[in-house]
């Protein structure tokens, strides 16, 4: 038996291999955790120095104006109840959508009663419930001053 002094080892020992692959595994652990945090930082950091503007909406966007409350499809019109106490102009060209892909293609007649507007139905199909959409149509010659919003028939898409 070889004498050593204490607290000096030669590293062949099984105890402190065990030690040292402990301490490593520690280690290893803690670099992974600060390597992941890092990544995600990164990944992350691009979209922390965005521009915080939203996009603008288009003037010509279809805006939701209404629901559709009760058809009369023998007569050919449908009553839209308006939301927001929005008056929408004679001639108007409305979109009626519904659950999946059925549609409808609307025009204001013009005749009303509190937040409801008569519209006929041009096409499609129509069930009550059903959104209503207006989109307003963006002109390019020049349009004598009204009330209305741009594109718009007289008594436009606006408040009453």
């Amino acid at each position: 038996m070889v004498n050593r002094p204490r607290g000096k080892s030669d590293g062949n020992s099984p105890l402190e291999s065990k030690r040292l692959l402990a301490t490593l595994t520690v280690l290893m652990r803690g670099l992974h955790s600060i390597l992941c945090a890092l990544a995600c930082l990164l990944t992350a950091g691009c979209g922390l120095f965005g521009s915080d503007d939203e996009p603008e909406e288009s003037p010509t966007a279809a805006k939701l104006v209404g629901r559709v409350a009760s058809v009369h499809e023998a007569d050919g019109f449908v009553l839209v109840q308006g939301f927001d106490d929005l008056k929408l102009g004679d001639g108007l060209l409305l979109s009626a959508r519904g659950e999946g892909e059925q549609t409808a293609t609307l025009v204001v007649t013009g005749e009303r009663m509190g937040r409801y507007t008569a519209a006929d139905l041009k096409s499609g199909s129509v069930s009550v419930g059903d959104s209503v959409y207006a989109r307003p149509i963006e002109e390019e010659s020049e349009m004598p001053a009204t009330d209305a919003p741009i594109g718009l028939p007289t008594g436009g898409l606006g408040a009453e």
